[in-house]
Parts: structure tokens; C-alpha cells; sequence
């Protein structure tokens, strides 16, 4: 399923934006503003995909943010580490919202 209303990347560019964008050190600092901005996308349309990359249309069973990133939270803390490309998720942000404030 091709979207190109959507434009996707990893959890990584996201906790990379939050580290270095915010010069953060802390990396559980990191993770809480991480998700934390993830939980503020989903609401507007950004839908998740845990492993098949955002266009595959999978359908998981994690409805609410709160589900969503409470299963990013588990796959987060079961690396010891902050993700590298490609692992826990990929989100798919609408264009629509990218440059509106508070998108």
C-alpha cells in the first residue's frame, strides 16, 4: 500500500533529533522526550509500524498512543541501548502536518 501523503522514517531520526538537536547527554532523557514527541504524532495521523516499515498497511493490535508507545518502550528497554537504524519502529508523518505549529 503506497502512501505519498506520508513521508517515513525510523525511531532513530526522531531520539537523534531529541540527543542532538537538544544537545541531551542523558540517554534516559532521551528516551522519555523521544517517546514523548512520538506520543504527541500519533494523535495527528502518524501511523506506526513495528518491523515492515510505515507503507506496508500491517495492521498490529496496539490501537492508542498509549499502546503504541508502551510496546516502543518494551522494544526500547529489551536493546539496553538507544536504537540504531532500523530497529523497534518506523512512523509515517502526514505532510500535511510537517511545518504546521505544534506539527
Amino acid at each position: 500500500m503506497f502512501r505519498d501523503d506520508l513521508t517515513d522514517f525510523g525511531l532513530y531520526e526522531v531520539l537523534a533529533e531529541v540527543k542532538y538537536g537538544l544537545d541531551i547527554e542523558d540517554d534516559d532523557r532521551v528516551k522519555t522526550l523521544t517517546l514523548e514527541v512520538v506520543r504527541e504524532m500519533l494523535p495527528r495521523g502518524a501511523p506506526v509500524d513495528f518491523g515492515n516499515g510505515p507503507l506496508a498497511g500491517t495492521d498490529y493490535p496496539e490501537k492508542t498512543p498509549d499502546e503504541v508507545v508502551a510496546r516502543i518502550e518494551r522494544a526500547w528497554d529489551a536493546l539496553g541501548r538507544l536504537p540504531d537504524m532500523g530497529e523497534v519502529c518506523y512512523i509515517a508523518y502526514p505532510k500535511y502536518e510537517q511545518g504546521r505549529p505544534g506539527g
